[in-house]
């Protein structure tokens, strides 16, 4: 049985440590101007210093501590995060300067100056108010999702845009079922669970999460990103296997192991910021709505995956994948029917 390529680093490893790697800069301007205020003066050592600092902060949130706290208000969190980020810098510096005791054999009351010093405790509270500004954005960032903060910071869409986009609208089966036998809380751990188990998938095929609509996700890539090694396809059968791959946790934890289905268009669409009160990039094309009918057809014609014949002419499928063509189906609210194919996986491609 041939099995699909794997990567010996993750992209979603690879997305932490570059996200790692921005707070190091980030907390670049932070060390400078700490260094400025101390009468430390600009020196390699300031900005070496500030990188590190960030760098290692990120690890540490993005690797060790991402779900700690994580059921806590948002400022309690942070606050907690943010104390326990500098505790632990804080125990690494007296840790080391243990060397001197038992290397430099300096004397144990001469260490406990070193470590309780003014100047020591000041850097610590410094420290506390750097890492809580960039756990604040790395919040941020979680909240919006990969890529918009940037597309907020440089002001992409501060103006409105005209933009040819993939979108791919993608939903659970049987959720009104499996929301009516679980209580609330239950429920939505399993939503969490299914949702988190797209990340890896996502990341790898370059899509944004437009929306989260109840048990649906909408996603979207530029067109030249979502042609690309057939990402727009390929997403749907690396959440496929992932959810495959951690089957027994969901029978074990939810006896239920989702089951999900999706519609896949492309088109001309007009990206924008809106909102005064609550922002957001939002995109206005009929090719939302269409996406959104193409998906509501999976169930009636009995496929998982249902793409536009007008997106697959664009795309190379490899025999790694089945495409059967449906003709023109009528969508519900359209004056004209659509042509559509079903896609599904070679049998010995499978996972």
């Amino acid at each position: 049985m041939t099995q699909l390529p794997t990567h010996t680093i993750k992209p979603y490893t690879i997305r932490r440590l570059l996200a790692s790697a921005k707070l190091g800069l980030a907390a670049i301007p932070f060390s400078v101007a700490l260094s400025l205020v101390h009468g430390n003066g600009i020196s390699p050592g300031s900005f070496l210093l500030g990188f590190m600092f960030g760098f290692v902060a990120g690890v540490a949130e993005l690797f060790f501590f991402k779900y700690w706290l994580k059921g806590l208000p948002f400022l309690v969190h942070l606050a907690g995060k943010s104390l326990m980020l500098v505790g632990v810098m804080y125990l690494t510096f007296a840790v080391l300067n243990l060397l001197d005791v038992f290397i430099d054999g300096i004397t144990w009351q001469a260490y406990a100056q070193a470590i309780f010093q003014q100047d020591t405790l000041i850097g610590l509270l410094e420290g506390l108010g750097v890492i809580a500004f960039l756990l604040f954005f790395v919040q941020l960032d979680r909240l919006l999702g990969p890529g918009v903060l940037l597309g907020y910071v440089s002001g992409r869409y501060h103006r409105p845009r005209q933009e040819l986009r993939i979108f791919m609208f993608l939903d659970l089966k049987g959720s009104t079922t499996l929301a009516d036998e679980m209580d609330s809380d239950r429920y939505f751990d399993f939503l969490h669970r299914y949702f988190t188990e797209m990340s890896e998938p996502i990341l790898e095929t370059g899509a944004e999460i437009y929306k989260y609509v109840g048990d649906e996700i909408i996603l979207t890539w530029k067109m030249r990103s979502g042609l690309a090694e057939d990402s727009c396809v390929r997403l749907f059968f690396l959440i496929e296997d992932q959810i495959h791959a951690h089957r027994d946790h969901f029978l074990q934890a939810y006896g239920f192991v989702p089951e999900f289905k999706a519609g896949i268009h492309a088109g001309e669409v007009i990206t924008a910021q809106i909102g005064e009160l609550k922002s957001e990039i939002a995109y206005n094309g009929d090719v939302l709505n269409t996406t959104a009918r193409i998906e509501a057809l999976c169930n009636e014609l009995d496929q998982k995956l249902l793409v536009s014949a007008e997106l697959m002419e664009t795309l190379s499928l490899g025999p790694e994948y089945t495409v059967a063509e449906l003709g023109p189906v009528p969508l519900r609210g359209k004056a004209e029917a659509l042509e559509l194919c079903a896609v599904n996986r070679t049998d010995h491609w499978k996972a």
